[in-house]
């Protein structure tokens, strides 16, 4: 018998052990379970051993002799094994008790429950050894039981345990060395597993809510939730240079702690994406907007332009058919003599996919976007201390505001927009960061001039990543009002001087300076400094914009985004319109203004709001500060028919209670995104695997220098990778596509087909009907569906077209 199974409730509770014949052992077990209980009830009468004692060992033994009659008749229930561990706990009641008294005497029940409140505690008295040693037994004990039913082996609970409790430790050390006390109450920290073995206990009975075992009873989740309850706990113990029942010292020290639970989050955070990033970065870039932004990149750093030839195109206007399928989707049609074109997008992300292709060649181009994301994220907290007027350093050092900033990164790493949109060189990430930069600098101007101008100069380079975030002019004037007077009594405020005038004039003209290469490239580009190359405007509806909010509404509220954290999103809103209005007014702003607009775009999807974001998670984040803030006040607003203790406990129990909803809420929106670089569960448009990009190498190894690839959403890829000339057949008709393949013929081109799309079905037939038709071999390639507009990994078949039927 595996010791694992001692402690699995699967194994005490196995129906299928009363169908195993009982040997002869058990009929000896039996009668000496009997002889026992007989013994013990006897002892008992005679007042020989404790009455509680004698009577549970009576029970206990008569129990364990029924259950191994039980298997000798293959009685179901009665012989199951889970009666034996019943008389084992049965015959552990007088001792339990025991125990019980003297634990309650040293008050561990209410150190645990102030060290979970993170309340100072009210029991002036350390524990005993005896009391600190059966803690630490009883929760070893219940976290092996707990760990063997997640089915890990229940040993790994001794190194838990002592990571849980490391920070405890390592300050018993520490005082140990100074001769202080060593506080064995500290031992508390360990208070929130006890949810846990509860969580154990329950899904034994498999309690479920509406047909679904309810999130807070899967066992892992609860786990990883209480441990890191645990963790916080001891490290806010461990930190504290006086005894925590020092309410004053307590609250200095909790000071200490926030500032440095805050670094460490912050840190973790950035660690948690920098592994992601190298975990799950892409490989290569497929597709239509992936693609571009790294082609031009690309080209912008060895041919010194972002246009890109299409040479191919002198082949269309010689036949007179349709160049639009020699073009990579994304691109426009080439009108110049040099055959050379740019994208439908604002070219201004190149400027980063160069740098990062001449530093590090094509990994450079898949690490750049990561990398701006850790920037980013520095930047949200800096952002939100900025609009909570509060500072890292200095005088302005508020632990709320820092601890708002830790949390709101936290959920800002942890939104699979974040994480999906980081992992391919796109531009909502850098996108995200300028909008923060650009109203965090404005809304700190407060009359300097040079940071107005910074701000001008970010919005324009904000624009010159995306054409919308022109409208960043309307909040980032707001944000250049606000100014902090000096006279006593009055707050900070949104105020309309000569000096704001002058700051939003010198903010427009650093945004034209900024703005202005962008103009050339558009005078160059499409003859128009005010024209794009974007065709999006058509896309923009008015009548639709309410079926557009509504579904938008409804990603947002994705369990993995916003939709378990939505109270405290409407809480933090409420709080920062009451506490600190001027930075509201500018975020509701930025909100009204360019959320507004996107919603127009009846096309929208998430990732191009992606910059509002960590709005929306500064909300929820200050909503569950303050949240805990008001509850660990309660006590103070106590009803006055509840005594002081009676309130005391009540303020706490209702403290933990959202404390750990809290918990939960976001550990179950997060574990799924926090476990990708585990599971790998990611995949999105344009996104490559490292076979995949080995799959191009592959086709230019079985083709020609000189050949001619028919593809779909592919063509780019295949331009990038394979360095093949592509086309995509699909929208020409027969005739058109034959007379192609037959001027490539006669030029001596070879001609190739990647069967990578449904699109493509029309074409092949019509290839297979009029040309000998050869299988050259297959790759692995996103293959792009025609409805629904998605894709799935497939390995796909390469077809040499040869010569006419």
């Amino acid at each position: 018998m595996h010791f694992n199974n001692l402690l699995r409730f699967d194994y005490w509770l196995d129906p299928s052990v009363i169908n195993q014949p009982a040997g002869r052992l058990m009929w000896l077990a039996a009668a000496l379970g009997v002889m026992a209980a007989l013994v013990l009830a006897t002892l008992t009468s005679r007042k020989r051993i404790p009455g509680d004692a004698g009577i549970a060992w009576a029970v206990a033994a008569g129990i364990f002799a029924l259950v191994c009659i039980g298997r000798i008749l293959q009685v179901p229930l009665i012989g199951w094994r889970i009666g034996w561990l019943i008389a084992l706990l049965v015959a552990l009641v007088p001792v339990v008790r025991r125990v019980a008294g003297h634990i309650a005497g040293d008050g561990l029940a209410q150190d645990c429950i102030d060290a979970m409140a993170f309340a100072p505690m009210r029991n002036k008295a350390d524990w005993h050894a005896s009391t600190a040693l059966i803690w630490v037994a009883f929760n070893t004990i219940a976290l092996a039981v707990v760990v063997a039913n997640i089915n890990l082996p229940g040993m790994y609970a001794l190194p838990l345990l002592f990571v849980l409790m490391a920070p405890v430790l390592i300050a018993f050390v520490i005082r140990a060395a100074r001769h202080e006390p060593l506080q064995l109450r500290h031992l508390a920290s360990l208070a929130p597993l006890s949810v846990t073995y509860i969580t154990a206990l329950l899904s034994v009975f498999k309690v479920q809510v509406g047909g679904v075992i309810n999130g807070v009873l899967f066992l892992p989740l609860s786990l990883i939730v209480t441990s890191a309850y645990a963790f916080v706990i001891a490290g806010r113990f461990a930190i504290h240079k006086g005894k925590v029942s020092d309410a004053e010292r307590l609250a200095m020290d909790d000071g200490r702690f926030v500032r440095a639970g805050a670094m460490v989050l912050v840190i973790a955070a950035m660690g948690w994406s920098a592994w992601a990033a190298l975990t799950l970065r892409t490989y290569g870039v497929t597709g239509s907007d992936p693609y571009a932004y790294a082609q031009m990149g690309i080209d912008l750093a060895t041919r010194g332009t972002v246009f890109h030839p299409f040479a191919l195109v002198r082949e269309t206007y010689a036949l007179n058919i349709a160049s639009y399928p020699i073009t990579h989707i994304g691109y426009r049609i080439p009108t110049d003599i040099s055959r050379e074109a740019t994208t439908v997008w604002p070219p201004g992300y190149a400027i980063f996919t160069a740098a990062a292709y001449l530093a590090g060649g094509e990994t450079g181009v898949y690490l750049v976007t990561p990398l701006l994301n850790l920037l980013s994220l520095i930047t949200v907290a800096w952002f939100v201390l900025r609009m909570l007027d509060s500072s890292l350093f200095g005088a302005r050092r508020a632990p709320i505001a820092i601890a708002v900033a830790a949390l709101t990164v936290v959920l800002v790493t942890t939104s699979y927009q974040q994480v999906e949109w980081q992992m391919i060189p796109m531009a909502d990430t850098a996108v995200q960061m300028f909008t923060l930069l650009a109203i965090g600098v404005a809304f700190s101007a407060r009359g300097s001039l040079a940071k107005a101008a910074l701000s001008g100069a970010l919005i324009g380079i904000a624009f010159n990543i995306r054409y919308t975030q022109v409208l960043l002019c309307v909040p980032v004037a707001l944000a250049l009002l606000h100014h902090k007077t000096q006279s006593a009594g009055c707050e900070a405020g949104l105020h309309v001087s000569r000096r704001a005038l002058t700051s939003i004039g010198v903010c427009a003209g650093a945004a034209l300076i900024a703005a202005l290469p962008m103009l050339i490239y558009h005078q160059v580009a499409f003859g128009n400094p005010l024209a794009t190359g974007s065709e999006e405007l058509s896309n923009f509806s008015l009548t639709l914009a309410p079926q557009t909010l509504l579904r938008t509404l409804g990603e947002l509220n994705w369990y993995r985004e916003f939709g378990l954290l939505t109270p405290f999103m409407l809480i933090g809103a409420i709080v920062l319109w009451n506490e600190h209005r001027p930075a509201m007014l500018v975020l509701l702003t930025l909100i009204f203004v360019l959320f507004g607009f996107h919603i127009l775009y009846a096309y929208l999807r998430l990732r191009d709001i992606l910059f509002l974001f960590p709005i929306f998670y500064l909300f929820a984040a200050h909503g569950i500060v303050k949240a805990f803030l008001w509850l660990a006040d309660l006590a103070k607003a106590a009803p006055a028919q509840i005594s002081g203790q009676q309130s005391a406990i009540l303020n706490r129990l209702v403290t933990i209670t959202f404390l750990f909803a809290a918990s939960f809420m976001i550990v179950l929106r997060s574990m799924e995104t926090l476990a990708l670089p585990v599971t790998r569960g990611f995949a999105t448009f344009g996104y490559l695997v490292k076979e995949q990009r080995t799959s191009f190498d592959a086709l230019a190894a079985m083709t020609p220098a000189n050949a001619v690839i028919g593809t779909s959403l592919n063509s780019g890829a295949i331009d990038l990778h394979s360095n093949r000339d592509t086309f995509r057949p699909a929208t020409w008709t027969p005739d058109e596509l034959t007379r192609f393949i037959d001027l490539l013929h006669r030029e001596g081109r070879p001609v190739f087909l990647v069967n990578d799309s449904d699109a493509l079905r029309d074409a092949l037939a019509t290839v297979q009907a009029r040309y000998s038709v050869r299988d050259a071999g297959q790759i692995d390639v996103p293959y792009y569906d025609t409805i629904g507009g998605g894709s799935s990994n497939r390995r796909v078949e390469v077809l040499a077209i040869e010569s006419r039927q």
